[in-house]
């Protein structure tokens, strides 16, 4: 069984704020499932995300 995350852990995890984790979340970036108000993501999903384009493009610009 995979470990489960909230948004604002895997915000913590991916160094994003709360906003955009739920906004990434919202338009498929990262993969996860609305449960009542809050949202579930597997740690397969989060590193999923760390290993996509997007976020590797993001770290870059970060870092420069």
């Amino acid at each position: 069984m995979s470990k489960i995350y909230s948004a604002r852990m895997v915000g913590e995890k991916l160094n994003l704020t709360h906003h955009e984790v739920i906004r990434r979340l919202r338009r498929g970036d990262i993969k996860g499932q609305k449960l009542d108000w809050n949202w579930i993501i597997t740690a397969d999903a989060v590193e999923e995300a760390m290993n996509s384009d997007w976020y590797k493009r993001r770290q870059e610009r970060q870092a420069s």
